[in-house]
């Protein structure tokens, strides 16, 4: 799964600019922006975003997670 993927699953749209915001000011160029959105998540990661979504911690489509 990569970052992207898990970008279009936040539900809310307060969460999403966040997110992506941050990102986008952390980065030196769009290249590098890219290349952070298509790399893999570890499974850890991935572990602990369904856990998130499933408690409802945040706003996150388990459907686009699974």
């Amino acid at each position: 799964m990569t970052r992207f993927q898990v970008l279009q699953a936040i539900t809310d749209v307060h969460e999403y600019v966040h997110g992506v915001w941050s990102m986008v000011h952390s980065m030196k160029d769009e290249q590098e922006f890219e290349n952070v959105l298509r790399s893999e998540i570890s499974e850890e990661g991935r572990q602990c975003m369904l856990k998130a979504a499933r408690n409802k911690d945040y706003p996150l489509s388990l459907e686009r997670l699974q």
